[in-house]
Protein backbone atom coordinates (compact mmCIF):
# COMPACT_ATOMS: atom_id res chain seq x y z
CA UNK A 1 0.00 0.00 0.00
CA UNK A 2 1.60 3.25 -0.61
CA UNK A 3 0.59 6.46 1.09
CA UNK A 4 0.51 9.94 -0.46
CA UNK A 5 0.34 12.96 2.25
CA UNK A 6 -1.07 16.33 1.05
CA UNK A 7 -3.91 16.09 -1.24
CA UNK A 8 -6.96 18.01 -1.38
CA UNK A 9 -10.32 16.07 -1.67
CA UNK A 10 -10.69 16.67 -5.29
CA UNK A 11 -7.58 15.22 -5.95
CA UNK A 12 -8.91 11.76 -3.85
CA UNK A 13 -12.31 11.72 -5.79
CA UNK A 14 -10.02 11.79 -9.13
CA UNK A 15 -7.95 8.80 -7.59
CA UNK A 16 -10.98 6.86 -6.38
CA UNK A 17 -12.35 7.49 -9.90
CA UNK A 18 -8.84 5.99 -11.01
CA UNK A 19 -8.97 2.94 -8.90
CA UNK A 20 -12.14 1.85 -10.27
CA UNK A 21 -11.18 1.72 -13.75
CA UNK A 22 -10.58 -1.89 -15.11
CA UNK A 23 -7.85 -1.16 -17.40
CA UNK A 24 -5.20 0.96 -19.25
CA UNK A 25 -7.74 2.02 -21.66
CA UNK A 26 -10.67 2.04 -19.79
CA UNK A 27 -8.37 4.86 -18.06
CA UNK A 28 -7.72 6.78 -20.93
CA UNK A 29 -10.50 6.73 -22.44
CA UNK A 30 -11.76 8.22 -19.28
CA UNK A 31 -8.85 11.18 -18.94
CA UNK A 32 -9.85 12.04 -22.53
CA UNK A 33 -13.38 12.46 -21.58
CA UNK A 34 -12.26 14.87 -19.00
CA UNK A 35 -12.15 18.48 -19.01
CA UNK A 36 -8.15 19.60 -19.90
CA UNK A 37 -7.25 20.91 -16.06
CA UNK A 38 -9.12 17.68 -14.78
CA UNK A 39 -7.10 15.60 -16.99
CA UNK A 40 -3.70 17.32 -16.19
CA UNK A 41 -4.14 16.65 -12.60
CA UNK A 42 -4.75 13.40 -13.49
CA UNK A 43 -1.41 13.24 -14.82
CA UNK A 44 0.14 14.69 -12.06
CA UNK A 45 -1.59 12.00 -10.24
CA UNK A 46 -0.69 8.92 -11.91
CA UNK A 47 3.27 10.70 -11.67
CA UNK A 48 3.08 10.42 -8.39
CA UNK A 49 1.37 7.11 -7.23
CA UNK A 50 4.30 5.88 -9.47
CA UNK A 51 7.03 7.82 -7.66
CA UNK A 52 4.94 7.03 -4.31
CA UNK A 53 5.18 3.21 -5.21
CA UNK A 54 9.42 3.42 -6.32
CA UNK A 55 9.91 5.11 -3.10
CA UNK A 56 8.14 2.67 -0.98
CA UNK A 57 10.33 -0.02 -3.21
CA UNK A 58 13.44 1.99 -2.42
CA UNK A 59 12.72 2.18 1.41
CA UNK A 60 12.64 -1.65 1.73
CA UNK A 61 15.94 -2.05 0.55
CA UNK A 62 18.00 -1.25 3.56
CA UNK A 63 20.96 -3.14 3.59
CA UNK A 64 23.46 -1.45 0.99
CA UNK A 65 26.59 -2.32 2.38
CA UNK A 66 27.13 -4.73 -0.39
CA UNK A 67 26.59 -1.67 -3.32
CA UNK A 68 28.96 0.35 -0.88
CA UNK A 69 31.71 -1.90 -0.99
CA UNK A 70 31.40 -2.84 -4.78
CA UNK A 71 31.69 1.03 -4.96
CA UNK A 72 34.78 1.79 -3.10
CA UNK A 73 36.19 -0.87 -5.17
CA UNK A 74 35.57 0.37 -8.39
Amino acid sequence: MIHIDGLTERQCKLLDQMWIKDSHEELYTWVESLPIIDAMEVDVLVEMVQLAYIDKEVNCVSDLSLANTLIEKA
